[in-house]
């Protein structure tokens, strides 16, 4: 037997001191006073003296015992068929869905989410923390979070942490909940039942995704799943926002080259009902500003039937131009089932013009001839090819390779190295620097005779992903192929021209290199082997090295290839140098639910649209260059130092692929859960288990009908004791007995 109010129950039982007071009370001694006919008295109470002590002790009893039965009613006894069959206490593990998929809202306006924590409030109605119930709370959107971990018997703070879920962004990480109660349940209680986990979603496509197999938990747990979902539901999300030129650059004329700013580059998926047929999105894209949003983009999306993904490429009007400095794009269609991935992000930066750093050999006086040209003096043509550099949208400024120290290269957007081979130590310690911040490295093979010594330091300065021979290969007048575009193809611009302009170049000789990525290679010889690569990974001992890094495994030099002469070389350097800042600078896209990495020196990441953290911000872990925390809302973000600057601008991307809306057959369900369980056995539906005990007594509800009966008997027999109570007061008075009257004149 346990009690709904144990503190009502030790008022009460204290309130039994009462009648037990007032009885000694009454049994204070007088002040005795001696007349004739007392003695008279006194032997007739002698004579009865033990049949009224004992109807006294009875009177007392019965007004002891009838306060005592009104403060076990008050305090509502539960006897449950779990205890009384040994059962004993038991914990409780709600995994709660609230991934992106759990935004989906059916005809009603009822939400997965909302479904789900009608559920867990059922669950946790069952439970009693009285006879040593604990429940424990994990969300499952984005990375795991162990909300309230290990199991507490404070059963309210968990139903409050449920009532305050709320949708993120990304994807559901039920492997990782899974790890998270494996590692709480080490150290747990071995007495009582087995603990119960409970898996609270609608079990759409988004949840599942490619269904990894799930780690066991280990012996004793019983699972119950909530039924998988029945109605369908279509949705349409926006994968990704992607500018193809994410810096504009005005050349200092304030706005005046921004009358087309450019494109956006928008995949969407679709998924649900209604995936079968054809359709329509619409796509617009506003510019989020103080003063209000503008629309300065749109396009349809026309879908055919049973296609499940689109791209479309949206072309921007700023119409009076967007200003200076960062302007955030949100890129929207129209309100379906899932609001949350009906929007993803974008950043434009707009910049004066770029710094540019072009290390090799610093050459003084007149330009020399064209016959004379070496790999410094071609890269500077091309990123100046008007020669004016007061009106150029690039600011170059050559630096002699020899002379580079660590700290040299700071405030340069990238740099373009010419001939590696006369970079010091300090000189690629600077790089290193550089790459980290963020900014762009453009790297050219050596045109100097003899092996490529320089390939061994820049592996380690630049963190390299490719495997560089360090002694070129003849190619004999190899012909340039344009390999197919790769995820965020720096020569996107290019495209159109690019196999025209690639065809009339000849390589005569070039470094060897391999790659494991094939969307690295921008360009191939027909030679054999990669010819231009770009890689925006991060290297594995520096996770927080964002910055864009390209080689181009010929030198720049005519006995090399004949690119400096043809009409590809002045695009093509532009582009890598203008769309390499870009990526390296505004950070590329993410998924919610993932840490992000950020630039070294950065010491937290603010939110520009969209929320951060509780805090405010995100703190970051300098150890490993990334948020403490994963980001679990899609938006904007920006990672600042210690002095308030901006070091980079992220954009997290809602995860569309999490928020498909197929309908999963109940037997997939079971078979991807059921791997969890050490045995196989234990799973059950909730919809057919008899709630967290299995072998209770049904619902919440009708349990507690059921326990509501020891209450209901105690109220009976207080009020037949209250009865007794009356008899026995009545009895003990004597006030039943009759009174003598006087005898009549003349009797005997």
């Amino acid at each position: 037997m346990t009690f709904l109010h144990p503190i009502l129950l030790g008022v009460g039982l204290a309130g039994v001191a009462i009648p037990i007071a007032i009885h000694l009370l009454m049994r204070r001694r007088r002040r005795p006073v001696r007349w004739a006919a007392m003695r008279f008295l006194i032997e007739a109470y002698k004579r009865k003296q033990r049949r009224l002590r004992l109807e006294q002790l009875l009177l007392l009893a019965a007004r002891c015992l009838l306060v005592a039965v009104i403060a076990l009613a008050i305090a509502r006894p539960m006897v449950s068929r779990a205890e009384a069959l040994g059962a004993g206490s038991r914990d409780l593990y709600l995994l709660l869905d609230n991934s992106l998929a759990s935004g989906l809202t059916d005809d009603a306006g009822a939400s997965s989410l909302g479904k789900s924590v009608e559920q867990a409030l059922a669950l946790l109605d069952g439970l009693e923390s009285a006879r040593g119930d604990r429940a424990a709370l994990v969300l499952l959107g984005g990375e795991a979070e162990g909300v309230v971990l290990p199991p507490t018997s404070d059963l309210a703070q968990v139903e409050r942490r449920v009532r305050e879920a709320v949708v993120t962004d990304g994807p559901m990480d039920l492997a990782g909940a899974l790890d998270l109660i494996a590692s709480a349940a080490e150290g747990a209680r071995t007495g009582g039942a087995a603990p119960v986990i409970a898996v609270l979603s609608e079990f759409r496509e988004g949840s599942l995704g490619p269904a990894p197999v799930l780690p066991s938990v280990g012996e004793g747990f019983t699972l119950l799943a909530s039924d998988a979902a029945t109605q369908p539901l279509a949705n349409v999300g926006v994968a990704s926002a992607e500018l193809l030129r994410p810096v504009m650059l005005t050349g200092g004329a304030e706005g005046e080259a921004l009358g087309a700013p450019g494109q956006v580059r928008v995949r969407l998926i679709r998924s649900g009902a209604g995936a079968d047929r054809a359709g329509a999105s619409s796509l617009r894209v506003i510019r989020q500003a103080e003063h209000g949003d503008q629309e300065i983009g749109s396009a349809v999306v026309e879908w055919s039937p049973g296609q499940s993904e689109a791209q479309a490429t949206v072309d921007l009007n700023a119409g009076d131009g967007l200003g200076e400095g960062r302007a955030v794009l949100r890129v929207e269609i129209d309100r379906d089932a899932n609001e949350r991935d009906d929007a993803a992000w974008a950043v434009l930066e707009l910049r004066d013009r770029l710094r540019v750093a072009l290390i090799g050999a610093r050459r003084y006086g007149e330009r020399a001839r064209i016959s004379d040209f070496g790999p410094t003096d071609w890269l500077a043509l091309a990123l100046q090819p008007a020669g004016d550099a007061a009106g150029a949208e690039i600011d170059v400024e050559v630096l002699d390779a020899a002379r580079i120290g660590a700290g040299q290269l700071a405030g340069f957007d990238a740099a373009v190295i010419a001939e590696p081979d006369r970079l010091r130590p300090d000189g690629w310690t600077a790089l290193r620097e550089l790459r980290s911040r963020g900014a762009a490295v453009v790297l050219c093979a050596s045109a100097a005779p003899g092996a490529q010594m320089w390939v061994e330091p820049a592996r380690e300065a630049l963190g390299l992903p490719w495997e560089i021979d360090l002694e070129p290969m003849p190619q004999e007048n190899a012909g340039v192929e344009v390999a197919p575009p790769g995820a965020g193809d720096l020569l996107w611009y290019l495209r159109g021209e690019l196999e025209a302009l690639a065809g009339a170049v000849r390589v005569h000789r070039a470094l060897s290199v391999r790659t494991e990525s094939s969307g690295d290679v921008l360009l191939s010889s027909s030679g054999g082997g990669p010819l231009l690569l770009a890689s925006t990974r991060s290297p594995a001992d520096r996770p927080a090295s964002p910055g864009v890094v390209a080689l181009l495994a010929t030198a720049v030099d005519l006995d090399w290839t004949d690119l400096p002469a043809r009409p590809l070389m002045v695009p093509l350097v532009q582009e890598l140098v203008r769309s390499g800042v870009g990526r390296a600078a505004l950070g590329g896209q993410a998924i919610a639910g993932a840490r992000l990495t950020v630039p070294q020196g950065s010491i937290e990441l603010r939110g520009v649209t969209g929320p951060a953290s509780a805090s405010g911000a995100f703190a970051i872990d300098p150890a490993r260059g990334v948020t403490r925390e994963p980001v679990r809302r899609a938006g904007a973000y920006e990672a600042v130092d210690g002095a308030g600057r901006v070091m980079r601008v992220m954009v997290v991307q809602p995860d569309a692929a999490a928020g498909r809306a197929q309908i999963v057959e109940p037997r997939r369900v079971q078979a991807w859960l059921s791997a969890s369980l050490a045995s196989g056995e234990g799973f059950a539906w909730t919809s057919d288990a008899a709630g967290p005990r299995a072998g209770g007594s049904g619902s919440p509800a009708a349990r507690r009908a059921t326990e509501a009966g020891p209450g209901l008997a105690l109220l009976a027999a207080a009020l037949g004791l209250a009865c007794v109570e009356l008899g026995l007061a009545r009895l003990v008075s004597h006030a039943a007995r009759p009174i003598p009257t006087a005898r009549a004149e003349g009797s005997a």
